[in-house]
């Protein structure tokens, strides 16, 4: 028996004890779909608390999966793993957002549409 540690894509390290046989692949599929989970997991949750703060000041936020995709590719930084979602979130979605309503170019009374665009977020009712 051998102890393995894993470096998962979203960061997360985990150490498994288990046979190893020569040419094995370190990162099983098991492994690698835990660690994706959890990273799905904490961007819902990230998401789901900044729509429900937006529901509750009358705005409501409809997120397209180029936009899911655009934030979990910013939010994740190989050293941090998915600690830096909080932050892409802020820079890119409410931010933007807040210039957005400030300037009236979208209308807070009807559903915002977020979608991927360039090298940021696009806005639209």
């Amino acid at each position: 028996m051998n102890t393995v540690t894993y470096k998962m894509p979203c960061g997360i390290l985990e150490t498994e004890s288990q046979t190893v046989k020569s040419g094995q692949d370190k990162r099983d599929w098991t492994q690698y779909s835990r660690a994706i989970a959890v990273l799905m997991s904490k961007r819902m949750s990230e998401l789901g608390l900044t729509q429900k703060m937006l529901a509750e000041n009358g705005v409501e936020l409809k997120l397209t999966e180029g936009a899911l995709d655009f934030l979990s590719q910013v939010g994740y930084d190989p050293e941090f793993g998915a600690r830096p979602v909080k932050r892409a979130i802020q820079r890119y979605l409410l931010n933007d957002l807040s210039k957005k309503l400030l300037s009236q170019e979208v209308d807070r009374s009807k559903a915002i549409t977020v979608d991927a665009g360039g090298d940021g977020l696009v806005f639209r009712n």
